[in-house]
């Protein structure tokens, strides 16, 4: 198969860019945890992604998308709804969308699609609530690699013909900790505290020092209330004045171990593109390349994924090829939550009421568009930090629960300068606040968190990977 990816990634017979002849088919790429910046086309290190590279240069790239919450689960539970995080998903690390919402395999299901999901476990397992109008839903490992979906993916559209529409998810957690993957891919592997942080909870990370497991810090709970502000930040620094810090050599090998993942993951999307084009499918699919999260590594002594909404979490790539869109390079804002309509505007189904994002499909053609002003994050696993990002900036409120009907109440007559609000860049804090606030109040009620049966071996894999509470029994 490694002649199919050389090939592909050499240009040799690169498809044109037409009008289909049939209904459009769909092939969406998830990769897992991967923030754009690390992309070439983004800016990222020269050489790390060269099938991503290629693959822009005929597509739409989106500069600025971001995604409406910094988990696994609930991240894609957004992105297959176009609702935001506290509408479909109560808190926790799986999505749990409730029944009476319409996920995007449900509605091209509807209209004759073969439709099916390979996904890396965890978060994505089928308890999660994601399978729901797949005709096929597999697991192929738990936080496994895109080496194990996309070849699933391509032997199941192998069999399907060539005029049946299709929608295919592939997913992969190539890029998610821990990032250990094959040679080439793998250099040295991370000793010290570098493995450590790789191997455990990424919240045990602060201002760059690596801390105890079992504090008990009554400013630190298990709902992350207001974790990394400067007083559970103090909290930590007066218990454990002697953490251990990293070094500049462990930060960078930390890095370079998340890239040796992406670079894993790039090989395998030349892989599904050279099969595609083997397949003879490029000239009726729409391709979608995007990440539901990205990562912390090292910014402001912080690492992971689980507490924050700055660009370094949030900010994801989102890149659309296919036949009759035009390649350009998009620089207004967008949210996750769009791809839905995109789809459904390009296939000429019908979006969910309920749904709250706007159809890419304008700028796809070419044709006048203009982006968000503000983009919306929910993060946290109870949803306890919403913020808006402009285009110049960031205004983040933290502290209560999104599912309290008081919020938007506290957020408008909160001190701008007290505790609650944080920002970056330039921003209008009034300005962007009251935009918040009006943001808040035009969203459905807060979904009830479900307590779903979860197998006792995924269990504790997902707690090994910083999941639920790693104490709980």
């Amino acid at each position: 198969m490694l002649w199919m990816y050389c090939f592909w990634l050499l240009g040799c017979a690169s498809p044109a860019l037409r009008a289909p002849a049939a209904p459009l088919s769909v092939v969406m790429v998830s990769f897992d945890t991967t923030r754009a910046d690390r992309i070439g086309t983004y800016g990222g290190p020269s050489g790390l992604t060269p099938n991503l590279d290629r693959f822009a240069e005929g597509a739409v790239v989106f500069e600025h998308a971001y995604a409406q919450t910094n988990t696994t689960g609930p991240s894609h539970a957004s992105l297959f709804t176009s609702r935001y995080p506290t509408e479909v998903h109560g808190g926790g690390p799986v999505a749990a969308p409730g029944a009476e919402t319409p996920l995007l395999a449900q509605v091209l299901h509807a209209y004759g699609y073969a439709t099916a999901a390979f996904v890396s476990g965890g978060a994505m397992n089928p308890q999660g609530g994601l399978a729901p109008g797949f005709d096929v839903y597999k697991s192929a490992s738990n936080f496994g690699s895109m080496s194990k979906t996309i070849p699933l993916a391509l032997s199941w559209l192998e069999k399907l013909p060539a005029s049946k529409p299709s929608f295919t998810f592939v997913h992969g957690y190539d890029a998610h900790s821990p990032t250990s993957k094959p040679a080439p891919f793998a250099g040295k592997p991370p000793t010290g505290l570098a493995a450590e942080v790789l191997r455990t909870r990424s919240e045990r990370v602060m201002d760059g020092a690596m801390h105890a497991t079992d504090l008990d810090i009554p400013v630190i709970d298990s709902t992350f209330l207001r974790m990394r502000s400067p007083e559970a930040r103090a909290a930590l620094t007066a218990l454990e004045p002697d953490a251990p810090q990293l070094t500049e050599a462990d930060i960078a090998r930390i890095r370079q171990s998340y890239d040796d993942a992406l670079g894993w993951a790039d090989t395998w999307f030349g892989m599904l593109m050279a099969g595609l084009e083997a397949q003879h499918r490029l000239e009726n699919t729409v391709i979608i390349v995007l990440a539901d999260h990205g990562e912390q590594l090292g910014e402001d002594g912080l690492f992971g994924h689980c507490c924050g909404a700055e660009d370094e979490e949030t900010h994801v790539p989102l890149i659309i090829a296919g036949p009759g869109l035009k390649p350009h390079r998009e620089a207004g804002l967008v949210e996750l939550i769009d791809v839905l309509p995109t789809i459904t505007d390009l296939v000429q189904a019908v979006t969910p009421t309920g749904a709250h994002g706007r159809s890419l499909a304008p700028a796809l053609h070419g044709e006048p568009w203009e982006g968000r002003g503000v983009a919306w994050t929910q993060a946290t696993q109870r949803y306890t930090l919403v913020s808006g990002r402009t285009g110049t900036g960031r205004l983040s409120y933290t502290g209560v629960q999104a599912k309290s009907s008081a919020l938007a109440d506290l957020i408008e007559v909160a001190r701008l300068d007290g505790p609650g609000f944080t920002s970056s860049g330039t921003v209008d804090r009034a300005a962007l606040r009251t935009e918040m606030v009006s943001w808040l109040r035009s969203l459905g009620p807060a979904a009830a968190e479900k307590k779903l049966a979860t197998p006792p071996e995924l269990l504790r894999t997902m707690r090994s990977h910083g999941y639920f509470e790693a104490n709980k029994p």
